[in-house]
């Protein structure tokens, strides 16, 4: 009955099935046209008005994504001029931020992004920044009959003049467990990993085990961390579910002293942990694109 009433949530207003793999337009959490991929296992819901993907889950069951229950149905119209405000979900930022400091660029984070159907997947084009001088796509896709979930990330350089920046994925899950950060020792990071100075890392929330430090979330404050793990998995633990979120490392230089893989975790009362994945940075003229494919998997 209660996976019942979950789906009975998603108002459908139509559907477009490949293989095994189903997308639908549905209503989710007052946000109208948003995108459903599905198949016998797992959702994926996306929201255009927002840009970011709210949902992943298996079918009926808990979001694995933080959501923002103030801002539910919302949008930027809704918002002030010069605010930012944390929808939750996953979403894309151009690296370094100490290019653009804060608060992130409103065309790329929080404003409305074109969605469109390609056979299994979804295209989703953002509106090209005159602040940052970049433009954000993404194929979204669903394995037919698993648990994974396909992410193609590209920015592109649509201003005037060469830039070296990265794409960067974020994911805020929803106040898991246990996250997993795999170590690898370098010059750069003796122990493997390395704390954020602005926001510092209390070790009591913390261990390793196996060559992996396993973080839990610091409902007193704000904490983050990185590595340059080639290994390219982050990993959360929550109610018997395993969130892996992963990409194959690519040669060159990263952002942030190196710290290919990264994790904030925030304080109360937004119980959230963000796994956020890093391409390398890459010097492109205009026109030029830029990629990181990323992997979600999400299994007991």
């Amino acid at each position: 009955m209660i996976r019942k009433m979950l789906l009975c949530a998603f108002c459908v207003s139509g559907t477009c099935v490949h293989a095994d793999v189903s997308v639908q337009r549905v209503s989710y959490h007052g946000w109208a046209g948003c995108y459903r991929i599905s198949n016998e296992f797992v959702e994926l819901v996306y929201v255009p008005q927002i840009g970011r993907t709210m949902r992943f889950a298996k079918i009926g069951g808990p979001n694995i994504l933080w959501e923002n229950p103030r801002l539910a149905g919302k949008d930027s119209h809704s918002i002030k001029p010069g605010e930012w405000v944390n929808y939750g979900g996953d979403k894309l930022w151009p690296a370094p931020q100490s290019r653009w400091n804060w608060p992130p660029d409103p065309i790329l984070d929080g404003s409305p992004y074109n969605v469109s159907i390609a056979g299994k997947f979804l295209q989703i084009t953002g509106a090209a920044s005159q602040k940052s001088g970049v433009r954000f796509t993404r194929l979204i896709s669903l394995d037919p009959t698993g648990l994974d979930v396909h992410i193609e990330n590209r920015m592109t350089n649509t201003s005037s003049q060469v830039q070296e920046l990265a794409v960067w994925e974020i994911a805020q899950t929803d106040n898991p467990d246990q996250i997993l950060v795999p170590l690898e020792i370098s010059k750069e990071m003796p122990n493997g990993w390395a704390p954020f100075e602005d926001h510092p890392f209390d070790p009591a929330f913390g261990s390793i085990r196996d060559d992996v430090l396993v973080v839990r979330r610091n409902p007193h404050a704000g904490s983050k961390l990185g590595t340059g793990s080639a290994k390219g998995i982050l990993t959360i633990k929550r109610g018997g579910l395993e969130f892996s979120f992963s990409a194959k490392k690519a040669p060159g230089a990263y952002a942030d002293g190196g710290r290919f893989l990264q994790v904030f975790t925030s304080g109360d009362p937004d119980k959230y942990v963000e796994l956020e994945i890093l391409g390398p940075l890459t010097k492109l003229k205009p026109g030029q694109t830029a990629t990181l494919k990323t992997t979600w998997s999400l299994r007991k």
